[in-house]
């Protein structure tokens, strides 16, 4: 799933800044296949992203259920933050990019005058919908590229706008079958509460499960109760006046 996420950081980080909840699911493991992951694609419009053939099996593999083999899952999740780490900006369509920064006047002129791809349409070999995009581009607000959280905001409710025709569902799935819902779910941005208003005002299926069967509000409930550990200090330890100092869970 994107989040404020993967995604958003790698296009923040590679080329100084040239939304997954994968990254959430448990350590990374040592790929069997590094050969397959030399594929990157040079492709306008890839994102400079390209699905490696062992990736394609697993997909393959699990068709239209879920990942029960712990390591077919954590050998997707690897294959899956290899590529996404490689990601590049200037890979995407002009109006992916727009959507991925939140460049709202951008969008609604593409929109309005028709040089747009079909909204219902996906980017990069990933399937990312143009959705997901704006909620993972919100991920980076405050980054120099990207607009303002009203933006983000405003554009995600203009493109599920159903007098937009012919529109852009609230639920296209990428590889990982991730929504933009899913997104938003873990996203810690201030304005996500707007965008997964935004999102289920608009259809998105909250009960909508992802390749590892989770949902988006699972998403929502780890990300509160990882806030909810960071506001009280959880794992942090205490100050002990008896010992003078800072105590931590693991001293005894």
């Amino acid at each position: 799933m994107m989040s404020g996420s993967r995604l958003g950081h790698a296009l923040r980080t590679s080329r100084a800044h040239e939304s997954n909840i994968f990254t959430r699911r448990g350590p990374a493991v040592v790929l069997k296949h590094r050969d397959k992951l030399k594929t990157s694609s040079t492709i306008p419009g890839s994102g400079r992203l390209s699905v490696p053939q062992r990736m394609q099996a697993l997909v393959l593999k699990v068709g239209t259920g879920f990942f029960t083999s712990k390591e077919d899952g954590d050998e997707f999740r690897a294959l899956y933050l290899k590529q996404i780490s490689g990601v590049q900006l200037r890979y995407f369509t002009a109006f992916a990019q727009s959507c991925l920064l939140g460049r709202r006047a951008a969008v609604v002129k593409a929109v309005l005058s028709g040089q747009v791809p079909p909204l219902d349409g996906t980017a990069t070999p990933y399937g990312f919908g143009y959705a997901p995009l704006v909620v993972t581009g919100s991920s980076q607000i405050g980054h120099p590229d990207h607009a303002p959280a009203d933006h983000y905001v405003e554009l995600l409710d203009f493109l599920l706008d159903p007098a937009v025709v012919p529109g852009c569902p609230p639920d296209v799935a990428d590889i990982g079958r991730t929504t933009a819902l899913m997104g938003a779910a873990v996203n810690t941005v201030d304005c996500v509460a707007e965008l997964i208003r935004i999102l289920v005002a608009r259809g998105a299926d909250i009960n909508h499960r992802d390749i590892f069967g989770d949902t988006p509000i699972r998403g929502y409930r780890d990300r509160q109760r990882r806030r909810g550990r960071r506001a009280h200090g959880a794992g942090r330890g205490h100050h002990d006046p008896r010992r003078g100092r800072h105590v931590s869970r693991g001293d005894v």
